[in-house]
């Protein structure tokens, strides 16, 4: 591959639905509540950007497209029915947004996703209860963890000598 291929490049997946959303789409404060969003022509694309802490949605009157992520990112939605979530950036230069530096220094992440489709009835404004528990399982995944052999619990002690 090439050297410098990623150099000043920002890393970004982008989603294409068929949902009519008229550029609307919500966004999760803190995984509290959820924002409304808006897509301005106006303003560049920096300003569009809103950060998604664990989820996004966006919907017509028939279907709800949710966005789950294990990590905080960057999303927007430039165009109907089509999703851009930010990834990774690498800057070779600083962008005067108080860092003083490049952003030279990425690292191998591994990303978390998980796509929901809702049909109606959902509340215009909130986010479903089925989708907060998909979060919830995204950003907390169960581990199981077992031993093969027995433990005597007679061997197991929290002191470091006999009591008196």
């Amino acid at each position: 591959m090439q050297k410098n291929l990623f150099d000043n490049r920002e890393l970004v997946m982008r989603i294409y639905t068929q949902i009519n959303n008229n550029y609307e789409f919500f966004t999760d404060l803190n995984g509290l509540q959820m924002a409304h969003r808006r897509y301005y022509d106006k303003i560049p694309l920096q300003g569009n950007v809103y950060p998604m802490p664990t989820m996004m949605y966006f919907q017509n009157d028939k279907t709800r497209f949710n966005l789950i992520t294990a990590q905080p990112l960057g999303t927007t939605m430039r165009h109907v029915g089509i999703v851009d979530v930010f990834l990774d950036r690498r800057l070779m230069q600083d962008d005067v947004r108080g860092l003083n530096q490049g952003i030279t220094d990425n690292k191998y992440t591994k990303e978390g996703f998980k796509i929901l489709l809702e049909r109606k009835p959902f509340e215009n404004r909130k986010a479903s209860f089925k989708s907060q528990i998909e979060s919830l399982k995204q950003l907390n995944p169960i581990y199981l963890m077992h031993h093969n052999s027995e433990v005597n619990l007679h061997d197991i002690s929290f002191i470091r000598s006999p009591l008196p």
